[in-house]
Order: structure tokens, then C-alpha cells, then sequence
């Protein structure tokens, strides 16, 4: 049975850790092509909630399962890892370049707290799913 890394942690990143990259890769992708090294791609990702629970999807096609890693906190989900290029591309003449490769990183925070113990990871045909349970108040 092929197993998902999961780490769980209570610092992923702060909003504005988060922001501060943004910004800086928002004028790396000016020109992708001249900062394909220093850029880092984010996968597409579906976040939905579920009766008591959220599931966090992200499209990891061509990635390969051992390359990806997820963090997880009780507010927060990191999904990172890397895609690698097949071949190095020489002798070729590119007419268009769209797939990215290289290192990715997603941090999503959630509305509300989970259950770091209840989590639940899948990952079929490039599409990683990670079920988790939320973190219901307790009752006195």
C-alpha cells in the first residue's frame, strides 16, 4: 500500500508570510520564462465543506505521489511538493510553455479548527484528496 507523507505542526506559515510571497511571485510571473528557476506553481485546488467535515482537493497531474508532502495544523493545510520535467527540452524550439515543473506549495487556512487526528489522504490520477474532520466545540 503506497502511503501520503503527512506532517502535522502548529506553524504552517502566517497570512502574512503568505502575502509577502505573493507579492514577490506575482513579478516573477511577468515573464515565467525568464524565472521559471525561482518560481514556485500552485496547483488548482477545490475546498468544500461536508456535513462535519472539509475536504481540500488540489490537480496534481504529473506529479508523482512520493513528491508530495501535506502539513497539516488544526486552522491551516499545506500541500507542497515538486513536479519533475521528463527531459530537458534540448534541441527543442518551444512555440508555447504552459506546464509548470519544479516546486509547488498551496497554503490554505480554514475557517475552522480540525482534527489533526482524523485525517484521511488519498491520491488517484493526479488528484490528491485530504478529508478532514472538524474540530467541534466542546459542550459543558
Amino acid at each position: 500500500m503506497d502511503f501520503i507523507k503527512i506532517r502535522f505542526g502548529d506553524d504552517l506559515g502566517s497570512p502574512e508570510q503568505d502575502s509577502a510571497r505573493r507579492f514577490t511571485e506575482m513579478y516573477h510571473s511577468v515573464n515565467p520564462m525568464f524565472c521559471m528557476v525561482k518560481s514556485i506553481w500552485k496547483p488548482q485546488m477545490d475546498i468544500c465543506e461536508s456535513g462535519g467535515g472539509v475536504m481540500v482537493q488540489a490537480a496534481l497531474a504529473g506529479v508523482e505521489q512520493e513528491n508530495v508532502e501535506v502539513e497539516i495544523s488544526s486552522t491551516a493545510v499545506k500541500i507542497s511538493g515538486n513536479r519533475l520535467s521528463g527531459d530537458s527540452g534540448a534541441g527543442r524550439t518551444y512555440l508555447q510553455a504552459e506546464i509548470r515543473y519544479g516546486r509547488f506549495e498551496r497554503l490554505v487556512c480554514l475557517p475552522w479548527p480540525v482534527r489533526k487526528e482524523n485525517v484521511k489522504a488519498s491520491f488517484v490520477n493526479g488528484l490528491l484528496t485530504v478529508h478532514l474532520e472538524k474540530s467541534l466545540p466542546v459542550e459543558e
